[in-house]
């Protein structure tokens, strides 16, 4: 049984590093969502922790901002899973 022919090696590799290169753009954009999300998670959160807010009188903004820390909680371990699975797909593309 023969190999593989020159045409179809060379048309397999074109594919995979055509692959490789759309992968590393999404990768970048969910490594940069990730990062934005922890990043209002982890200042939402020490912000409510360090000043001591009063319940009865919040602003406007801080209420925007309990708001956003609620839906940020559960960003995260979605953007996480988001940012694991990119990555094993990425080395699964490397090998």
């Amino acid at each position: 049984m023969e190999g593989p022919s020159k045409k179809w090696q060379q048309t397999r590799m074109a594919t995979l590093e055509r692959a490789r290169r759309r992968h590393q753009a999404a990768l970048q954009k969910t490594s940069t969502a990730t990062l934005a999300v922890c990043a209002f998670y982890l200042a939402s959160f020490l912000h409510l922790q360090i000043f001591d807010l009063d319940v009865t009188r919040l602003s406007c903004i801080e209420t925007i901002q309990i708001a956003l820390l609620g839906a940020t909680i559960f960003l995260v371990p979605i953007s996480l899973g988001a940012m694991l699975a990119a990555w094993a797909f990425s080395s699964l593309l490397d090998n």
